[in-house]
């Protein structure tokens, strides 16, 4: 719960996506951007925070 406050944005954002078609290859690069993980190697493009930032 500590986590969801401080991160509410993030958590608003994921929850306007409830109607997007994703897929498992979205999981990896947004469990990153929600960590602050900083990294050249993931495609930012399947980050489903990207389109709120």
């Amino acid at each position: 719960e500590s986590w969801k406050q401080h991160n509410l944005a993030q958590v608003n954002c994921l929850s306007q996506q409830t109607k997007q078609k994703l897929s498992q290859d979205n999981l990896f690069p947004s469990l990153l951007s929600l960590l602050d993980v900083k990294t050249q190697v993931v495609n930012n493009k399947l980050d489903m925070l990207s389109q709120c930032k």
